[in-house]
């Protein structure tokens, strides 16, 4: 235990000092005792006299020159005696002490017995006008002293000029000199004072600041300096790349740095050699010390240490002074506590790394230059959006990278002499608390001691007293709530805060603090209570803040927003939004979203201000807690401001009135980020999760809250980041643009109107359609009436335009043969209901069977007929009978026949769940489907096609502001790319939402129109109420005025919904909208096409399963009296008569005369279907070779000629000048020369074609001004690995590589020049090609194995990347060349690069290979590939997309086609060769399929990476070849379907005679191949091995093969063969031409020529079918008879012959070959009915 530890436990008390000298006083004390008892004590004290008597002065010293002799003379002093005598004072022991004052501090001098003194005095400072003033204190032996001020006057530094570092460094070198001298001499205190004075004229001496020493936080304006006049200088490249190489007055800088470090090992040494007999002396060397190292840039790592290392001896010798120390002076140990404060602060931040957050983790150009890009948003608001700076963005992080990595190096050795040092800081910190609790104790109040950087405090309290008072210091606030221990007696505390990090080592989180870190110590050893809230004050800067107008109506809702951007680089931090000037009466949210703009929809994160969030009447801050997003993010700070309608009037003054009724309010907005941080002893970093910021923190104040941190050392990492307001948020946001929403609304409206026209005249047409008609063929003399209903099937072509004839047979009566028709509307339309009136003579007791027929007069589709049933009903009885067909008549489907016989139906067959489904779903889809019942409109119904057509207006606008409302709640929902489209996977669930809230609005809508009845009613419905007496079943209707309300809702519907949506949609942007207007699409689609048909099904499904019973017809009941009236009159028409004799001989065809009508019909359909699918094809085909084309284009020749010129090819006159060509490559120098003369030069251009400097933005394309380059250039290097050598022929050793190959390649990172590991640590400092030489794989680079002339090489290697400027290039260039980068190991050399052409939004990806096999020599392999990942951009790109959906959607068909045929026909379907070809057509689409979906994913991919970080390369080499594979699959695609169009013409002999012909000689040419292929190979094989060593064209088996084959067809290359063997050669080229061209290729043709004769010969007995010729003829004259007929004249003959025609030319283009009395047969006669047995007399004869 200490002296001093053992004290503090007596009782004691200071008085305060003041006390006249040589005086006498009486101290009386009362104490209370123990038990309550009061005690009294008292003291008779004595004071000394001061020292007296003498004199003092200054003046030069005689013995040294720079040196000063203070003189104190005559002093005396009593000493231990009462009374003062002058003979006998002068004896007595005094010590002088001298010390500088000046208006900064004061600076001890001397301290010592002598009274004759050679000190050396620091010049005077500027602002005391270089005047010194000395005070001399004459101490006694009770430390008493009396004080004599001196001044010396225009005492100037040594050193002119103060900021010259080259005359300060030759000062420095030379007071090294002296102090070098005074120290060997032990003259400490010379040492001491020179040390000072020298150290004294760097304290303020700045290092020379060059345009390249600029804060990482400001490199975004590297380039940029400021001169002392205020102006601002610009730096190019060049100019700030020589500055960074060579900087001004380096080795001054590196003489002081060295001369402070020999200072302070020499004061170092000092401290350990001097006995220190005072506390002064020990302060004159702490000032010393801390005087060296003063200025931190100039202070190094080991003059730190010495410094750390010497503070440390002097703390020790402190404290054994001050234990025997009988009289201490308070104001030296304070000032020498700050002393020794002080050189732990300098020295601490000399050697403080200083991190910074804006240098990424991985430093490298490419991270650097995406951070200045970055910044370079927020950067440009203050330059208009221009850098004026002529230097290219990588350019300028080039310069930066090589800044940050030589700053790299000193940060680290930084931070490990910190890590090391760290310890010993804070055991001097706990020592000097040894000196500070005396002083504690002595004082009885708090002793705090600071010096800039450091200070510390010690005091004694109890625990209650701190958990109850807490700790404030410099700042800082500490608060606590409970502690663990129970101890009632004082402890110390001590209390150090460090303006910087100490803990600077863990680079993660050391470059985020920015504030005072704090250290808290109570009680001895481990800490027994640690702080819970921790307040620490934010430096904000008053020019952070960023206002915004806004306006504030004094009436009325208001709702305005600010849009604040901001970058927040550590998500772990939390962001305090401070708003100042605000208005408390207004409602404030706060949104925030990531990259983009939030709305109040859209957003990451949303928080409401509520009373909690208020610090003042007009202040509020807001706290988002960190981990919102993973990463560095820009993210947008949405304040949306709204009126609150519960508030009060706004209770602020107005700032401005713009209008009478608004105020405006400058609001001030500023968002911070800020965490709380720990450090972990243990683990040695700063740990974040025990401390997380209070919702009381400010941006002016952090608080932190900590539960159970793992240390006693406290930081925050307060952050101002970049910002700026988004004034486009606050103003209008439309944009002509963003019209995609406004254009549809319109487009709609127009549509409808169109519609509209058309359906309104339908509706006219409707009840002519619906009007009751009478059979032409009824006799004046029939009575009994009967009402015929035929139901059309809603099939597709099921009406007709033929003729219908019928025959209705009961138990005793059949009638005659019926023409179905009324003379004036002929045939049935699809889906239609007719009602016919029939006569007969008498009635039909219960029908039994109906035989109904067509003649198949109709032209093309309309000649068939689907017949679902015929109700007759008897008008007189009221029954009922219902036969059910629901099949063809048609010669064209089903079983052929175009007749059928129709049994009566039963009452329980009308109960069957088949039955009851069809008419169900019948009746749902002409009336129940919103958009079918629009063209299939059912009979007679109120509900009209304009009003069905409004219902459909209104459920679109229902569904887009449905769709509106709802959108962007699925914003984190998974995105779904579609070509150029792009929707989310939420937009589906949205749409089912919106359906269900139109669903009502809707059923009321419709409901109203349906029941309306309407004001004026048609005349055919007028008719057809005059024609019956009772219509319905009593069905209520609702009165007209209810259109009207339906009409208003329909209006009102449209027009407000249109409205909001375009509101919303200007609300959106561009973007968002058009990914709105697909959702609502998709909506629009499954209300038609999955919502409408499923409602169809299910109410057929419930209403037949659980009805059981079809739904009855209206029971109309018809005036038969009337309806008889109008048939008479239509019965005596010339007509009728015509009819009913004709009727006579109308009976149904002829089987025989059928058959043949099929087969004529079959080959008329079969070449229509020919015709049909010819023409499909061909849109087929024009749709293929658009796409195919698109990925195609006539400017990729000449791009690739342009570079070829450049690069690739020789100029034909070769000049002096002209630069080598790639082709032109022989060597390893060639190649060089090749990069540096030709390839850099017209890649990294620095002049115009006109010598013109070119600018940043220009020089980013290349030399042509038309391609620009994306990214760098890459070279890759593949190496083969080293082996012994086979066969030695040398006693030394010779070294010997291996062939290279993909398994056995050098994949071993080197240091420069090929040199193995480990590599110096500034390697990639001081050598810009330190990358290219370390290895990385195929994976890391997306590189593909690539082969070449000599091997197939890997797609990794050791890369190399120019992507900075010409002049870096040529430097790297250089370097490679200088350390031998392409050596005996190199195989192969990749250079690549990818250019972008602007004009034509083409990609170019090139690939130079140069290979260098082991045995010499240089083969050249250059490849330029053209692709467009871009596909879908403009109006032509949609359309290619567009035809790709075709495309897709028609392979689908195909090959669902194919999957049915082969499930019937299954190993049949094999035999045939067009099925084999189609099959295989479907596998090749289904592979390019594969393939195109893979070229999308890897498009997506690679662009990912490209616009992640432009400037960085990005392999599209897989890209480019993947798109060259998929081409080659298209392209034969293509062939496969050109030729694929043989099948489809394959009905003509002339078109299938390739094919006759082949399978006629199929054996014979079968051997010829044979026999051909051997010869072939013959000659390949023997020209391989006889001249492939000599010649290139026979140098492989494939090149041979190749060779041969241009010598078949003509091309011939046989000089060169000649030439090298001259009698071998004409030999060989003889005996080819002789037995291949001369004897194979003439048996060849003789066999093809045979097949040919034959096939000719047996095609001439085949008749000529039915072809498309014939139906292309066909259809031009039914053309030419379509335009005759518009021709009155024409027009008119025809109506007035129209019945005898039609029964006279009925079968005439059908049957002309056959003669009509074979057209009718017996069987069929009137008179003879096949239902009977006995024969039926005519009517007259009954």
């Amino acid at each position: 235990m200490s002296p001093y530890q053992e004290d503090t436990k007596n009782r004691r008390f200071v008085m305060k000092a003041g006390l006249a000298q040589n005086q006498g006083y009486i101290i009386e004390a009362t104490i209370t005792l123990l038990g309550g008892r009061l005690s009294k004590s008292m003291w008779i004290v004595t004071t000394d006299y001061l020292p007296y008597g003498g004199s003092c002065r200054v003046e030069r010293s005689s013995h040294f020159a720079d040196q000063w002799q203070v003189t104190a003379s005559g002093w005396k002093d009593e000493g231990f005696r009462d009374r003062r005598d002058k003979r006998i004072d002068w004896k007595e022991h005094l010590n002088y002490r001298i010390d500088q004052v000046n208006s900064e501090d004061s600076s001890l001098l001397y301290y010592g017995y002598e009274a004759v003194s050679h000190i050396k005095i620091k010049p005077g400072l500027e602002v005391d006008l270089y005047t010194v003033t000395l005070e001399i204190q004459i101490y006694d032996i009770f430390k008493d002293y009396a004080t004599c001020t001196l001044q010396i006057y225009n005492l100037r530094p040594p050193v002119a000029d103060a900021g010259n570092i080259e005359d300060i460094s030759a000062y420095i070198k030379d007071s090294n000199t002296d102090i070098e001298y005074y120290y060997q001499t032990g003259s400490y205190k010379l040492v001491a004072m020179n040390t000072e004075v020298a150290g004294a004229t760097v304290t303020n001496l700045h290092v020379p600041v060059t345009a390249a020493d600029v804060d990482p936080s400001d490199w975004v304006n590297l380039g940029y300096q400021e001169q002392s006049d205020g102006s601002t200088r610009q730096y190019n490249f060049d100019e700030l790349w020589e500055i960074y190489q060579n900087p001004p007055q380096e080795d001054s800088t590196d003489v002081i740095q060295h001369a402070l470090s020999n200072f302070s090992n020499i004061l170092d040494k000092v401290s350990t050699e001097m006995e220190a007999s005072s506390i002064t002396n020990v302060r004159q060397i702490v000032t010393s010390l801390g005087t060296v190292i003063e200025n931190k840039d100039y202070v190094i790592n080991s003059s730190a240490s010495k410094a750390f290392e010497g503070n440390r001896r002097l703390i020790d010798k402190f404290i054994n002074l001050s234990f025997t120390d009988a009289y201490p002076k308070y104001e030296d140990y304070i000032s020498t506590s700050e002393g020794i404060i002080r050189v732990l602060s300098n020295a601490l931040n000399g050697i403080l790394p200083d991190w910074s957050a804006d240098v990424p983790l991985s430093i490298d150009i490419y991270s650097l230059q995406q951070d200045l890009s970055f910044k370079q948003q927020f950067a440009k608001n203050e330059t208009n959006g221009t850098d004026l700076v002529d230097m290219t963005t990588m350019e300028r992080a080039y310069i930066a990278t090589q800044i940050a990595l030589k700053k790299q190096l000193k940060l680290e050795d930084k931070s490990q002499d910190v890590q090391n040092e760290t310890p010993g800081i804070f055991q001097s910190l706990t020592s000097l608390g040894t000196i500070l609790e005396m002083l504690n104790h002595r004082k009885q109040l708090p002793v705090y001691v600071k010096k800039e950087g450091i200070s510390t405090s010690m005091d004694n309290k109890t625990i209650p007293d701190i958990l109850k008072d807490g700790i404030s210091q410099d700042s800082v606030d500490l608060e606590f709530t409970t502690s663990s221990v129970d101890i009632t007696e004082e402890q110390k505390v001590q209390i150090t805060v460090f303006e910087n990090n100490p803990f600077s080592w863990d680079k993660t989180e050391s470059k985020f603090i920015s504030s005072k870190t704090v250290s808290v110590s109570i009680g001895n050893g481990e800490n027994m209570i640690i702080p819970s809230k921790i307040k620490f004050q934010n430096s904000v800067g008053s020019s952070n803040g960023l206002t915004v107008q806004i306006a504030i109506p004094s009436d009325g809702d208001f709702s305005q927003e600010i849009m604040y951007k901001m970058y927040w680089r550590n998500p772990e931090d939390s962001i305090i939004v401070g708003i100042d000037n605000a208005e408390s009466s207004l409602q404030h949210v706060v949104y925030i979203q990531k990259d983009v703009p939030p709305s109040e929809t859209v957003y990451d994160l949303k928080k409401t201000v509520d009373s909690g969030h208020w610090t003042s009447t007009e202040s509020f801050s807001v706290l988002i807690s960190g981990g919102l997003y993973d990463e560095a993010a820009l993210i947008y700070i949405g304040i949306f401001i709204t009126s609150d309608n519960n508030s009060t009037a706004t209770s602020r003054k107005r700032r401005s009135a713009l209008l009478q009724n608004t105020t405006v309010i400058e609001y001030s907005v500023l968002a911070t980020t800020t965490g709380c941080r720990v450090w972990d002893d243990v683990a040695q970093q700063w740990e974040k999760k025990s401390c997380q910021p209070s919702l009381e923190s400010t941006v002016n104040e952090t608080v932190c809250l900590c539960s159970n941190p793992p240390g006693n050392n406290f930081a925050t990492t307060f952050y101002v980041p970049p910002n700026t307001i988004d004034f486009g948020s606050v103003f209008s946001k439309f944009d002509i643009s963003n019209s995609a929403v406004l254009f549809t609304v319109i487009s709609i409206i127009v549509l409808f109107l169109l519609i509209s026209i058309w359906a309104v005249r339908q509706d006219k047409r409707d009840p002519e359609k619906w009007a009751i008609s009478y059979l032409v063929d009824s006799a004046p003399t029939d009575e009994y009436l009967y009402m015929v209903t035929v139901y059309t099937g809603l099939n597709r072509n099921a009406g007709t335009k033929s003729n219908v004839r019928f025959v209705i047979s009961g138990e005793k009566k059949t009638t005659e043969v019926r023409y179905l028709d009324d003379g004036q509307n002929k045939g049935f339309g699809i889906g239609s209901t007719r009602r016919f009136v029939m006569t007969v003579p008498q009635q039909i007791h219960n029908p039994a069977f109906l035989q109904i027929w067509h003649d198949n007069s109709g032209k093309g589709g309309a000649a068939s007929w689907y017949l679902n049933k015929v109700l007759i009903e008897d008008l007189q009885t009221e029954e009922r009978y219902l036969f059910l067909c629901n099949e063809w008549l048609s010669l064209d489907h089903d079983d052929g026949k175009i007749q059928s016989i129709i049994p009566v139906v039963d009452t329980k067959e009308t109960k069957q769940f088949s039955y009851l489904f069809n008419e169900q779903t019948r009746e749902n889809t002409t009336d129940s489907h919103l958009w079918l019942s629009v063209g299939l409109r059912p009979e007679p119904s109120n509900f009209s096609r304009l009003q069905r057509l409004a219902c459909c207006l209104t459920l679109l606008f229902l569904t887009m502001i449905s769709n509106a409302m709802f959108y962007g709640l699925g914003t984190g929902s998974s995105q779904v790319s579609l070509g150029p489209l792009n929707f989310s996977l939420a937009g589906i669930y949205i749409s089912f939402i919106s359906l269900l809230l139109t669903i009502p609005v809707m059923l009321m809508i419709t409901y109203l129109f349906r029941k309306s009845c309407h004001l004026r009613k048609d005349t055919a419905i007028s008719d057809m109420e005059r024609l019956t007496i009772v219509n319905g079943g009593h069905e209520r209707t609702l009165p007209w005025g209810c259109q009207i309300i339906a009409w208003a809702l329909v209006v009102s519907a449209v027009v407000l919904s249109g409205f909001f949506v375009i509101l919303y949609s200007m609300e959106w942007g561009k973007t968002k909208s058009e990914e709105w207007l697909l959702c609502f699409f998709l909506s629009f689609f499954e209300s038609m096409f999955v919502m409408d048909p499923l409602k169809i099904i299910v109410i057929a499904t419930v209403f037949a399963y659980i009805s059981r019973r079809a739904k009855p017809e209206k029971n109309v009941v018809y005036n038969k009296e009337l309806l008889l009236e109008e048939i008479k009159k239509k019965a005596t028409s010339p007509v009728s008569y015509c009819i009913d004799t004709f009727r006579k001989e109308s009976s149904p065809l002829n089987p025989e005369i059928v058959s043949k009508l099929k087969v004529q019909r079959k080959a008329v359909l079969k070449a229509e279907h020919i015709f049909t699918e010819l023409i499909l094809y061909a849109v087929f085909l024009t749709v293929m070779y658009l796409i195919s084309f698109s990925n195609r284009d006539v400017q990729w020749y000449y791009s690739k000629q342009h570079i070829e010129q450049q690069l690739v090819v020789s100029n034909k006159d070769i000049t002096s000048w002209d630069t080598i060509r790639f082709e032109n490559i022989k060597s390893t120098a060639d190649f060089h020369s090749w990069l540096s003369d030709t390839l850099v030069p017209f890649v990294f251009p620095k002049q115009s074609y006109y010598a013109h400097n070119l600018t940043a933005y220009y020089r980013q394309y290349l030399q042509d001004q038309v391609n620009f380059r994306l990214g760098p250039i890459r070279l890759r290097q593949v190496r083969a690995v080293e082996i012994n050598c086979p066969v030695q022929f040398w006693d030394n050793d010779i070294t010997c590589y291996d062939k290279y190959s993909l398994v056995k390649e050098d994949d071993r990172s080197y240091c420069v020049g090929w040199e193995s590991g480990p590599c110096v640590r500034d390697e990639a400092v001081y050598n810009i090609t330190s990358a290219a030489w370390k290895f990385s794989s195929a994976v890391d680079i997306w590189g593909l194995p690539t082969t070449g002339q000599h091997s197939t090489y890997s797609g990794g290697g050791y890369l190399a990347d120019f992507g900075v400027n010409f002049e870096i290039s040529q430097q790297m260039l250089n370097d490679l060349y200088k350390y031998v980068w392409i050596d005996r190991k190199t195989r192969a050399v990749f250079t690549e690069f990818t250019l972008y052409n602007v004009n034509e939004n083409l990609f170019v990806y090139l690939s130079f290979l140069c290979e260098f096999p082991e045995v010499g020599g240089v083969l050249l392999t250059p490849s330029i590939q053209f692709f467009r990942p871009y596909q879908h951009v403009g109006s032509y790109g949609l359309l290619v997309f567009i035809c790709e959906i075709f495309i897709l959607l028609s392979f689908i068909l195909f090959m669902v086609r194919m999957i049915i045929t082969i499930c019937k026909e299954r190993v049949k379907f094999l035999k045939e060769m067009w099925n084999v070809f189609d099959l295989f057509i479907v596998i090749l689409f289904f592979i390019g399929f594969i393939m195109y979906v893979g070229r999308c994913v890897m498009i997506n991919k690679s662009m990912d990476a490209f616009h992640k970080n432009i400037y960085k390369f990005v392999n599209f080499g897989h890209l480019a070849t993947w798109d060259e594979m998929l081409n080659v699959v298209i392209a034969i695609l293509i062939f496969l379907t050109t030729i694929r169009l043989m099948r489809v013409l394959n009905y003509s002999t002339r078109v299938t005679q390739l094919a006759t012909v082949l399978s006629h000689v199929a054996k014979d040419l079968f051997g010829c191949l044979i026999l051909f292929f051997i010869v072939y190979m013959a000659f390949v094989g023997f020209g391989h091995l006889i001249f492939g060593r000599h010649l290139v064209t026979y140098k492989t088996l494939l090149v041979s093969v190749t060779t041969i084959t241009n010598a078949i067809i003509g091309k011939n290359s046989i000089d060169d063969l000649f030439i090298t063997a001259p009698v071998l050669g004409h030999i060989y080229y003889f005996l080819f031409v002789l037995f291949v061209i001369w004897i194979l290729m003439t048996m060849l043709c003789a066999t093809l020529n045979m097949g040919i004769r034959e096939v000719r010969r047996k095609s001439v007995a085949l008749p000529t079918p039915y072809g498309i010729l014939d139906l292309t003829s066909n259809l031009c004259n039914q053309v030419i008879a379509s335009v005759l007929m518009l021709n009155p004249k024409h027009h008119s003959d025809f109506k007035e012959n129209q019945p005898v025609g039609k029964l006279s030319g009925v079968f005439d283009h059908q049957t002309k070959d056959l003669d009509l009395k074979d057209l009718f047969i017996d069987e069929f006669n009137p008179s003879h009915n096949f239902l009977y047995d006995k024969p039926i007399t005519d009517k007259n004869s009954s």
